[in-house]
């Protein structure tokens, strides 16, 4: 029972006020959209413990939701996202967001009927495919960001695009041909003609 009270919420929640750190979560998941645990902890910073309990006490009063693929023995770290307007109103009266646009309400409309939490419950592990294509744009999105913390890299991350906000918007890649070396098991990748391109839909 300790362990299914992970992925069911308290009837009674334990009071408490919101933190500047409860804050800074709300505000990763939403950058990132789906966000797993150990990202997170790294994104937000400080003390990893006093992060797991804010996290935690978030999922309890219902601002973030929570979820884990199942495995063979245990099941996976929690991976986070946003299914109500509750926590944007919070960024909203703590000044930390000049307006919520209309796309925010949207993306956590969608992920609230898409219920992926509930999916795992009732086991309909098929419908998690989305999250889990998700999760490796999030990862990707997290090794940039991490990698231009570095003052030594000398580069930055000026933007972050994805989702519907890139809907309509192509980019023009060249086309690859790939080809085995003779006598070995190494391939070799080159575009053809720079003349030839094609479109790939960005997501």
């Amino acid at each position: 029972m300790a362990s299914f009270a992970k992925f069911v919420r308290p009837a009674a929640p334990r009071n408490g006020v919101i933190t500047d750190r409860d804050l800074d979560i709300i505000e990763a998941i939403l950058r990132y959209r789906f966000s797993p645990t150990s990202e997170l902890v790294r994104l937000v910073g400080g003390n990893s413990n006093v992060t797991l309990r804010r996290l935690r006490q978030l999922w309890e009063w219902g601002h973030v939701n929570r979820l884990a693929f199942p495995g063979i023995r245990n099941h996976s770290e929690f991976n986070y996202y946003l299914d109500s307007t509750k926590p944007l109103d919070l960024l909203l009266q703590h000044g930390r967001a000049a307006e919520v646009h209309p796309q925010m309400e949207e993306e956590t409309r969608l992920n609230r009927e898409a219920d992926y939490a509930g999916a795992v419950m009732r086991g309909q592990h098929m419908k998690l495919a989305f999250l889990q294509h998700s999760l490796m744009i999030s990862r990707m999105h997290f090794m940039l960001e991490m990698a231009s913390r570095d003052p030594a890299a000398g580069v930055s991350l000026a933007a972050w695009r994805q989702g519907a906000e890139l809907r309509g918007y192509k980019a023009e890649v060249p086309e690859m041909n790939s080809r085995r070396i003779e006598g070995s098991n190494e391939y070799v990748f080159c575009s053809r003609k720079p003349s030839e391109y094609k479109a790939f839909l960005l997501c």
